[in-house]
């Protein structure tokens, strides 16, 4: 197993973790309201229209994770999660650009309150390249590359859960300095 296969097998397993937990947000009834309205206030959309898109890229952002598994899909995959993770990205610079640092980004879901920032866009940019890393064959996940593979994108989902909260908690330390 060479170094590269390593971080792109690590790569699409983080990505399935962060697709599937984005995907499933997007689907709980409960949250369909909020994607609704905040992809309204994103993009300009008409709430008909949200509506109907909110489900469909959770159906998406799941079925990507899920094709980053397979060897054979991964490289179409990995092309089509870049594209993705570069619509939110521009997504969160547009709003950014309007000025409008108050909108939740809906990166966790309604409960998490992260608001947009350059912080996101700068952590959006990071995805985007661990979405890159997915070009290279997987390794066919043998037990011990996937051992290596599964701790490596361990480490991942735990830096990306602690930046999260850290971006969090300096949005509202920020927020009770400034009242």
């Amino acid at each position: 197993m060479s170094f590269y296969t390593l971080i792109s097998d690590a790569a699409a397993l983080f990505l399935l973790w962060l697709l599937l937990q984005a995907g499933v947000h997007k689907l709980k009834p409960s949250n369909q309201g909020y994607y609704r309205d905040l992809l309204a206030d994103y993009g300009g959309v008409f709430k008909k229209f949200a509506e109907v898109l909110s489900p469909a890229l959770g159906v998406v952002e799941c079925l990507l994770g899920l094709a980053l598994l397979i060897p054979a899909s991964r490289s179409a995959a990995a092309g089509i999660a870049l594209l993705l993770l570069g619509g939110y990205f521009l997504a969160l610079a547009w709003q950014l650009y309007q000025g409008k640092k108050d909108m939740d980004c809906g990166c966790a879901g309604p409960g998490f309150d992260l608001k947009i920032s350059p912080a996101l866009l700068w952590r959006n940019a990071a995805l985007m390249l661990i979405a890159a890393s997915c070009f290279t064959a997987g390794s066919g996940f043998g037990w011990w590359q996937s051992l290596n593979a599964l701790a490596f994108a361990l480490v991942l989902v735990l830096i990306y859960i602690c930046s999260e909260g850290l971006l969090a908690n300096a949005q509202k330390i920020k927020a009770l300095r400034s009242s």
